[in-house]
Protein backbone atom coordinates (compact mmCIF):
# COMPACT_ATOMS: atom_id res chain seq x y z
CA UNK A 1 0.00 0.00 0.00
CA UNK A 2 0.64 3.26 -0.78
CA UNK A 3 1.09 5.72 2.65
CA UNK A 4 -2.04 7.81 3.12
CA UNK A 5 0.19 10.66 2.59
CA UNK A 6 2.16 10.30 -0.43
CA UNK A 7 -1.27 9.08 -1.92
CA UNK A 8 -2.57 12.55 -1.61
CA UNK A 9 0.55 13.69 -4.32
CA UNK A 10 -0.69 13.09 -8.04
CA UNK A 11 3.57 12.62 -8.54
CA UNK A 12 3.41 9.84 -5.72
CA UNK A 13 0.44 7.86 -7.41
CA UNK A 14 1.84 8.32 -10.76
CA UNK A 15 5.22 6.65 -9.97
CA UNK A 16 3.46 4.37 -7.63
CA UNK A 17 1.24 3.12 -10.42
CA UNK A 18 4.48 3.43 -13.02
CA UNK A 19 6.95 1.18 -10.59
CA UNK A 20 3.86 -1.55 -10.58
CA UNK A 21 3.40 -1.76 -14.31
CA UNK A 22 7.12 -2.14 -14.43
CA UNK A 23 7.38 -4.50 -11.73
CA UNK A 24 4.30 -6.15 -12.90
CA UNK A 25 6.27 -7.97 -16.00
CA UNK A 26 9.44 -8.92 -14.76
CA UNK A 27 9.87 -12.58 -13.48
CA UNK A 28 12.65 -13.15 -11.18
CA UNK A 29 12.69 -15.65 -7.89
CA UNK A 30 14.14 -12.70 -6.27
CA UNK A 31 11.66 -9.95 -6.89
CA UNK A 32 8.00 -9.98 -5.63
CA UNK A 33 5.00 -10.68 -8.61
CA UNK A 34 2.59 -7.94 -8.83
CA UNK A 35 -1.04 -9.42 -10.00
CA UNK A 36 -3.01 -6.39 -9.43
CA UNK A 37 -2.82 -2.54 -8.38
CA UNK A 38 -5.47 -0.68 -7.51
CA UNK A 39 -7.29 2.46 -4.74
CA UNK A 40 -10.23 1.45 -3.01
CA UNK A 41 -10.87 4.32 -0.64
CA UNK A 42 -8.47 6.30 -1.70
CA UNK A 43 -5.64 4.27 -0.61
CA UNK A 44 -3.69 2.84 -3.36
CA UNK A 45 -2.93 -0.94 -3.20
CA UNK A 46 -0.82 -3.68 -5.36
CA UNK A 47 -2.05 -7.17 -4.84
CA UNK A 48 0.99 -9.46 -5.05
CA UNK A 49 1.92 -13.06 -5.11
CA UNK A 50 1.92 -14.58 -1.37
CA UNK A 51 5.45 -15.52 0.21
CA UNK A 52 6.10 -17.74 2.52
CA UNK A 53 9.67 -17.14 5.06
CA UNK A 54 10.83 -14.14 6.79
CA UNK A 55 11.47 -11.22 5.63
CA UNK A 56 14.75 -9.15 6.12
CA UNK A 57 12.88 -7.09 8.26
CA UNK A 58 12.01 -9.45 10.86
CA UNK A 59 15.22 -11.13 10.56
CA UNK A 60 16.70 -8.26 11.48
CA UNK A 61 14.62 -7.48 14.67
CA UNK A 62 16.56 -10.60 16.13
CA UNK A 63 19.88 -9.12 15.94
CA UNK A 64 22.33 -7.35 13.83
CA UNK A 65 23.84 -10.01 10.59
CA UNK A 66 27.07 -10.98 10.91
CA UNK A 67 29.60 -9.37 8.30
CA UNK A 68 29.38 -12.84 6.76
CA UNK A 69 24.79 -13.15 7.05
CA UNK A 70 24.99 -9.83 5.28
CA UNK A 71 27.63 -10.19 2.39
CA UNK A 72 26.05 -13.47 1.64
CA UNK A 73 22.18 -12.15 1.84
CA UNK A 74 23.12 -9.16 -0.10
CA UNK A 75 25.11 -11.20 -3.11
CA UNK A 76 22.24 -14.15 -3.19
CA UNK A 77 18.89 -12.27 -2.53
CA UNK A 78 20.01 -8.56 -3.44
CA UNK A 79 21.51 -8.38 -5.77
CA UNK A 80 20.29 -10.43 -8.24
CA UNK A 81 16.73 -9.07 -7.87
CA UNK A 82 17.98 -5.34 -8.03
CA UNK A 83 20.27 -6.38 -11.24
CA UNK A 84 16.90 -8.01 -12.75
CA UNK A 85 14.60 -4.85 -11.52
CA UNK A 86 17.29 -2.70 -12.83
CA UNK A 87 17.60 -3.49 -16.18
CA UNK A 88 13.59 -3.07 -16.75
CA UNK A 89 13.75 0.17 -14.20
CA UNK A 90 11.74 -1.27 -11.19
CA UNK A 91 13.09 -0.11 -7.86
CA UNK A 92 10.80 -2.42 -5.72
CA UNK A 93 12.25 -6.31 -4.47
CA UNK A 94 12.05 -8.86 -1.66
CA UNK A 95 14.04 -10.32 0.45
CA UNK A 96 12.66 -13.25 1.45
CA UNK A 97 15.00 -15.90 3.45
CA UNK A 98 14.92 -19.30 2.98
Amino acid sequence: MLPAALAESSEHMARFAREMKTLAVLSHPNLLSIFDTGNEGGVAFAATELVNGATLRERLRQGALSWREAVGLAAALLAEGLAAAHARDARLFRAILE
